[in-house]
């Protein structure tokens, strides 16, 4: 008899339907489902992202005179010097994660079944 068999006759699944599981929790019985295609997603959406924003810094986005107090000078100048614009363009990256991750649980559904339909699975 398996865990959702004992769950079910004792009432438990009941209980715990009304409650959401953990966010890893659920990311990993995501990445069961979907495999190596909800990891190349993630990533995929990760380094395009970084790679974004690395394009956009280093296109001229001025974010020196933004939080700084004159030129080449305060913490971001400094972080630049420090990290390069790969570096800083990680920051963003971040920021952005749960956008990421709404758009990795958007996506990965539409990608397997493009993928399963396309090996004729």
């Amino acid at each position: 008899m398996s865990d959702d068999d004992k769950a079910a006759e004792s009432g438990e699944g009941e209980a715990d339907a009304g409650k959401k599981k953990p966010f890893k929790e659920r990311f990993m019985a995501f990445v069961e489902e979907y495999g190596p295609i909800a990891l190349v997603t993630w990533f995929s959406i990760f380094f395009a992202t970084w790679a974004g924003f690395y394009f956009v810094l280093s296109a001229g986005m001025d974010l020196g005179g933004w939080l700084s107090s004159g030129e080449q000078s305060g913490w971001l100048w400094n972080l630049v010097k420090d990290w390069g614009v790969v570096g800083l363009a990680y920051i963003p990256t971040q920021v952005v994660k749960p956008i990421r991750i709404a758009a990795t649980f958007a996506i990965t559904p539409v990608l397997h079944r493009y993928w399963t339909k396309l090996r004729g699975g």
